[in-house]
């Protein structure tokens, strides 16, 4: 390898470094989306490669305001800093785990023991800090009674449901930062098997699938060594952030897993067993003490709250100012943006409590099976029904026409084996079980 840089220019034939600061957002359960972590910084990275050896000294400061243990690696880039598929293995120094608070860390990187003979011009280093905090933003939505359907469909009939207990809802849907994090704590606990085309879960004798790896289209993958990374979609113009996007190719079962992640980590029941038909709570979803997914129920009566509004924002017919997806107003043919959105990417058109992206953007699995006929009776929280093919899917997406946005509407449901560019997932808890 040839000579490095600690600035934002490289030269000819050297691998070169970036000043790059990693936030990791990791928020607590609370109300009102008041955050109880902060998450550790990296600051002031500098590198230098010995022109004999050619070992790299890379330098940083690290500081976590909650004074948690840190765990500090170094990956590599082959592509400018596109992606950071590459974990730094001969490392040495104040890399690894239990990394506290400083100024002045080094880590020693022998590149040539890694990478023997390799030379080019695109090559960026990063240095990455976790915490290894789990937690989400989430949003009271109080208790009450609400108009469940809207007469429209088959499926959609008119019925009157109470939620007799208030319950946190996820501000916005689980982006990939948040998943990435989670499933490389749940790895490294051997909660979870992986490959480079597939995660799988491994517990209570499970081996179901959680993510579709292989996919194209799945911006979370694993390097075969024990490290998921994030990556840009190619097919996908222009350059974004995959950070702040929800997650996608999730089954419902990785998306029920992540859910089980968030409360093992934090000292809370697990909703879910996995070893039968992954009921959640033994029927009573309202009842688990830990994370889950939101019932139909609750999903819609938080989009409309307390107004009967038709879409989230209210009764306004969308555009692409309101909502990620396909611009049925101006061009049906044309999608607003033609792939997802950061996560609240529209602050001008919340849900009536700040819920971000509840239309639009990607379709939420909820904790239910889809089933029709849910008839006109009222209902107390209805736990959905106990058998099914298909879970319930909410909100629509990028690729969804205007109906699919409406706060009523059911979707076609999926299996919950299945993951695709389309399907996303929000958590919810209980506020008082």
């Amino acid at each position: 390898m040839g000579g490095i840089e600690a600035t934002h220019t490289r030269g000819d034939g050297a691998l070169w470094a970036t000043i790059l600061m990693l936030v990791i957002l990791a928020c607590s359960l609370s109300s009102f989306a008041v955050k109880a972590n902060d998450p550790p910084v990296i600051a002031n990275v500098q590198a230098e490669q010995n022109p004999v050896t050619m070992h790299v000294l890379v330098s940083y400061n690290v500081y976590d305001p909650d004074g948690d243990p840190i765990t500090i690696t170094l990956r590599l880039s082959e592509n400018g800093g596109i992606s950071y598929p590459i974990r730094c293995l001969s490392v040495s120094g104040d890399v690894g785990a239990g990394i506290t608070n400083g100024i002045g860390k080094h880590i020693l990187w022998d590149a040539l023991a890694d990478y023997p003979g390799s030379y080019g011009d695109y090559y960026v280093v990063k240095v990455v800090a976790r915490d290894g905090y789990l937690g989400q933003e989430m949003v009271l939505v109080p208790a009450g009674t609400f108009i469940m359907g809207d007469g429209e469909t088959a499926c959609s009939s008119e019925h009157e449901v109470t939620l007799t207990r208030d319950l946190y809802l996820g501000q916005h849907e689980v982006t990939n930062d948040e998943y990435l994090e989670a499933v490389q704590w749940a790895y490294d606990q051997g909660y979870v098997t992986a490959t480079t085309s597939s995660v799988s879960d491994n517990l209570d004798g499970s081996s179901e699938e959680l993510l579709d790896l292989n996919s194209y289209r799945s911006e979370i993958k694993f390097d075969g060594a024990g490290t998921f990374y994030l990556r840009e979609v190619s097919s996908i113009p222009g350059d974004y952030n995959p950070d702040f996007h929800p997650v996608k190719e999730v089954t419902w079962f990785g998306a029920v897993r992540y859910c089980d992640w968030l409360s093992m980590k934090l000292g809370l029941p697990r909703a879910y067993e996995h070893s039968g038909d992954w009921t959640c709570n033994y029927g009573d979803p309202y009842g688990a003490q830990g994370y889950r997914l939101p019932t139909e129920a609750e999903w819609e009566y938080a989009a409309q709250w307390n107004d009967d509004r038709i879409y989230p924002w209210g009764d306004e017919d969308p555009d692409c100012s309101q909502a990620n997806n396909l611009d049925i107003y101006g061009d049906p043919t044309i999608y607003c943006v033609g792939w997802t959105s950061p996560v609240g990417n529209y602050p001008d058109a919340p849900a009536a409590l700040g819920l971000s992206d509840m239309a639009g953007n990607i379709a939420e699995w909820c904790n239910d099976w889809l089933v029709c006929g849910l008839g006109t009776n009222p209902v107390t929280d209805p736990p959905g029904p106990p058998s099914g093919t298909s879970r319930a899917v909410r909100g629509g997406g990028w690729a969804s026409d205007d109906v699919r946005l409406l706060c009523a509407r059911r979707g076609t449901g999926s299996s919950p084996g299945q993951s695709s560019q389309w399907e996303g997932f929000r958590v919810v808890r209980t506020a008082n079980p």
